[in-house]
């Protein structure tokens, strides 16, 4: 059974990516500052700034590399902190991988948000890394840059979508601050088959590339508050102010047809459909009785 690591394993794609990988019989190895097993997984905690944080892990295939500061928000709020765990960190994996005798090869989550913040200047100078430790030292590595996740009740409550849909649930204005603005928006089941597409990518041992995951198609906010207040059929008003055009630069999708075979199948009104779905259904699981 191959072994692959898994840094920031209980986050919000992390957690859904070790479940996807026991379904396809691989052995998933988490590695997390947070404590949160999984049934089937080896488990170890740590700082992922700490150089050695990764020395007690032994004999895996590969590394998806998830741990990071994945905020724009609180990677303003705290851009040390950002550029410690987003570079430093993946400084540590990289020197992990080259090192270890095994030689596993290396994913690395990254973004499609420009480099006009510290969050987007911190994963750039990641993949850069990255790109130098392949041509440097023939490390076996990638990067897939995802477009913005959404799609879970694992998902950070505080993020746009889940806020909204828990406003508009309420009744609650939905409060549009630029409702020009516009997003590439991805379903998490889409991202763990573009992950898996890029496990199976990286066994080619091809050289770095980065390659985007998204769906190719962008909404603005003004569409997506639309959006929820019609499928969770609230009569909360959408409140917008000035809108007006921010740079955007529509993530390309064919790269990833091209070299991994994977396209999106989720538009962004089927994945808030199933969003909701899967949020009743917890919640009458909630309510059923568990008897012991």
């Amino acid at each position: 059974m191959k072994k692959i690591l898994i840094t920031g394993g209980s986050g919000f794609i992390g957690s859904h990516l070790s479940e996807f990988l026991l379904s396809q019989n691989y052995k998933p190895v988490i590695f997390d500052a947070i404590d949160s097993k999984y049934n089937g997984t080896d488990f170890f905690t740590g700082d992922i700034t700490q150089k050695d944080s990764l020395k007690n892990i032994l004999d895996v295939d590969g590394i998806v590399h998830l741990c990071a500061i994945s905020r724009v928000r609180d990677a303003i709020d705290n851009p040390v902190r950002c550029v410690d765990v987003n570079l430093m960190g993946t400084l540590n994996v990289l020197e992990f991988a080259r090192t270890s005798g095994k030689k596993p090869w290396v994913l690395l989550g990254s973004t499609t948000e420009p480099p006009k913040n510290i969050y987007g200047v911190s994963k750039h100078l990641a993949e850069l890394c990255a790109e130098t430790y392949s041509r440097e030292y023939g490390l076996n590595v990638f990067a897939l840059r995802f477009s913005t996740v959404y799609g879970s009740p694992k998902d950070n409550k505080e993020k746009l979508i889940p806020r909204w849909i828990e406003s508009a649930k309420s009744g609650k204005e939905l409060k549009v601050d630029n409702p020009a603005r516009q997003f590439d928006f991805i379903y998490i089941n889409d991202v763990i088959e573009g992950i898996f597409a890029g496990i199976n990518y990286a066994k080619s041992g091809k050289p770095f590339e980065s390659i985007p995951i998204c769906t190719g198609v962008s909404t603005n906010l003004r569409e997506l508050a639309k959006i929820i207040v019609e499928e969770t059929q609230s009569p909360s008003k959408i409140i917008s102010k000035d809108a007006h055009q921010e740079y955007f630069i529509q993530p390309d999708s064919e790269k990833a047809k091209r070299l991994l075979e994977f396209e999106t199948k989720t538009s962004i009104r089927e994945g808030i459909e199933k969003l909701l779905t899967i949020q009743k259904n917890s919640k009458i699981m909630e309510l059923i009785p568990r008897y012991v």
